[in-house]
């Protein structure tokens, strides 16, 4: 029997079902991207924390640097002052609360920089870079004045005690033979009687003249120049400093012979550049070299007059202490209190008598970039310059810069 035949089978394809397709809806890209700006700005933030703190660690840095360095040359010089014996008014001046738009030296022009306000300026006199030479008191020809305008002066290589004296150094004062204007540089003579007589002449570089001494062994170099009393550049000016004149007896036998320096330290205030933000003034304690008792730079040269010491020293206060009673101790008090032995450290208050014991510096440093992030604390009273009305307090621009006050007490051994 036939079996019934089949009916040929059929694969039937179905369509594949379709599947949800793998990834982020937009809730969660947003969510996403919104965590990773937070962690973005946060990071960024850091950064921009961390670049705060550097500038001003940096400027911080730059300006306790500059306090030392302003505070090292002002205190080096201080303490010489009066060297080779230059008497205590001359020696040591404080130009007290400068006036706004004074220059350093008077009557200069534009080139002539200019004191801040408010500031004092310290004048220092003395023998500083050069010796102190010492003459043979026994050799007639040494120290040669018959009176009249000028005299003659003869220093040796070797002191009559033996000690070698660096005459190389007045031999650099004639230059190399072609100076236009002559250097004019002051001399002190002191008395081998009394060394509290002293006379500040006038060097002629012209006349300088050296030589070697081959009688000694080794040879002895030997320096003669002569020098002016009345009609030179400076002689009128250098003898207001003198404590003496040639024509008195005391001086016919000299001892000892220095050139006489004068320096100045000031707070040099310059405008700044158009359009910089901050403080318009450009601020630096500079020095002045000029020759000693006149308004003249040193080598006739503006250069002489602004030596930038540091840079962002915005003040320069200065007192001197007198031990007007002789008990060893300066005292501090107010104009009205008798005891106040300190001159230029409170306003109105009038010069003490007795003996100049101490020079107090103050100076105050400030960084060179405003910070828009700081207000700084108001400052005080610092000697006799009360800052209660200042710019550095009331104006929001001047407080943005970081200040810092720093005092030095200078024994004056030499006064």
């Amino acid at each position: 029997m036939r079996s019934p035949s089949r009916a040929p089978s059929r694969t039937t394809s179905r369509a594949p079902r379709a599947c949800g397709q793998a990834g982020f809806s937009l809730v969660e890209l947003l969510v996403g991207l919104f965590m990773f700006l937070l962690l973005l700005l946060g990071t960024l933030a850091v950064f921009d924390f961390s670049s705060r703190t550097a500038r001003a660690q940096t400027e911080v840095a730059g300006m306790q640097q500059a306090q030392r360095v302003a505070q090292h040359e002002l205190v080096r010089l201080a303490r010489m002052t009066g060297r080779g014996g230059v008497r205590v008014g001359d020696a040591l001046v404080i130009r007290n609360d400068t006036p706004a738009g004074t220059p350093i030296v008077a009557g200069g022009g534009s080139d002539v920089p200019e004191v801040a306000a408010g500031t004092d300026v310290v004048v220092v006199r003395g023998v500083f870079t050069n010796e102190i030479f010492q003459l043979d008191t026994n050799n007639s020809a040494a120290f040669v004045y018959g009176g009249g305008a000028s005299g003659t002066v003869t220093i040796r290589g070797r002191s009559p005690s033996g000690v070698p004296q660096d005459v190389s150094q007045l031999e650099e004062l004639a230059g190399d033979g072609g100076n236009t204007e002559p250097l004019a540089e002051a001399m002190m003579f002191v008395s081998a009687v009394d060394d509290s007589d002293y006379v500040v002449v006038e060097i002629d570089p012209g006349s300088i003249n050296a030589w070697d001494d081959n009688s000694t062994v080794p040879a002895t170099r030997v320096v003669q120049f002569t020098f002016r009393v009345d009609g030179g550049t400076n002689t009128d000016d250098y003898a207001v400093l003198s404590s003496s004149n040639l024509s008195q007896p005391v001086m016919r036998t000299v001892a000892y012979a220095g050139v006489l320096e004068e320096y100045r330290f000031y707070v040099r205030r310059r405008d700044a550049p158009a359009g910089e933000a901050g403080s318009g003034d450009e601020l630096a304690l500079a020095r002045a070299r000029v020759f000693p008792g006149t308004e003249t730079p040193w080598r006739d040269e503006a250069g002489s007059l602004e030596m930038v010491i540091a840079d962002g020293v915005a003040d320069l206060q200065a007192a001197l202490g007198w031990d007007s009673d002789g008990d060893g101790l300066i005292a501090e008090g107010t104009p009205d209190e008798r005891n106040d032995e300190w001159l230029f450290n409170v306003s109105g208050d009038t010069a003490p008598t007795g003996a100049l014991a101490f020079l107090r510096l103050t100076t105050v440093t400030r960084t060179n970039r405003p910070d828009p992030q700081y207000r700084s604390r108001p400052l005080g009273r610092i000697e006799d310059r009360d800052y209660a009305d200042d710019d550095a307090n009331t104006e929001i621009a001047e407080r943005r810069y970081r200040r810092w006050p720093l005092q030095a007490l200078i024994d004056l051994r030499n006064l």
